[in-house]
């Protein structure tokens, strides 16, 4: 998985669009294990987080939906999405 890898150097190193096509190309792959599939999802949608992209909402879910999604990623993207979901309930008040 080394281009999951490259993802997380590239976002260490503040290339998040570098990184949101390396997590990407992780997950199209189709011999990707489902956990890192997971992973790419959530590290992506932290990713598109920080360009202000609604797209990483839908990133947030698909980890969700991943039965072998790590426990603690699982729990890292409900906090998320908790997150963005009061920030929107607060700009709208």
């Amino acid at each position: 998985m080394s281009r999951y890898r490259r993802g997380i150097e590239k976002a260490r190193h503040h290339d998040q669009q570098g990184a949101i096509d390396d997590y990407s190309a992780t997950i199209e792959m189709p011999d990707a294990p489902p956990d890192v599939k997971a992973m790419a999802f959530y590290n992506r949608g932290l990713a598109r987080l920080s360009q202000d992209d609604p797209q990483a909402i839908d990133d947030l879910h698909h980890v969700l939906e991943i039965p072998q999604t790590p426990s603690s990623v699982r729990t890292e993207a409900k906090r998320k999405l908790l997150r963005i979901q009061r920030r929107v309930d607060k700009q709208s008040d």
